[in-house]
């Protein structure tokens, strides 16, 4: 996912949670395996096409909450410095796990460039490397914990 300076709007800082939030399943089962990345980027779009971890901050690993049935949930992330005039790209690793139809859900904007790229496949995790990213319009609503610090 890619989010552009003035979309964050907030200026530099460090950004310390990372937060989406939950339309719907019925499910409240811990998501497990979970890995996020961000890193600063120039770019304003995402293209189809390769992924890769290179250049990006691991900045949380382990289990993502999903104890509520909608709604805000998120977790504490190693601190990333954001910059405050750079886009941010976010890069979300989910290990691969059976298919529950009871999943969560969640809430995303339509937005007018190619934000957001997606890869999912039933039998495998994702690795860099993967050549098959697929870019959609739809963005998942998400919240950044961050603290401003050049006011």
């Amino acid at each position: 996912m890619l989010y552009l300076e003035d979309e964050i709007a907030a200026g530099a800082g460090p950004i310390d949670s990372v937060w989406f939030y939950k339309d719907s399943g019925s499910t409240t089962t811990t998501v497990n395996s979970v890995t996020i990345y961000l890193k600063h980027t120039s770019g304003t779009t995402l293209s189809s096409g390769v992924g890769s971890t290179a250049g990006y901050t691991q900045v949380y690993s382990g289990s993502f909450p999903n104890n509520v049935s909608s709604g805000w949930v998120g977790v504490s992330t190693t601190v990333f410095d954001y910059n405050g005039t750079d886009s941010l790209q976010m890069l979300i690793v989910k290990g691969n796990e059976l298919f529950t139809p009871t999943r969560p859900y969640y809430r995303y904007t339509t937005t007018s460039a190619y934000r957001a790229r997606y890869y999912y496949n039933d039998s495998s995790a994702f690795s860099s490397g993967v050549t098959s990213l697929t870019q959609t319009l739809n963005r998942p609503n998400t919240k950044f914990g961050l603290t401003i610090t050049n006011l």
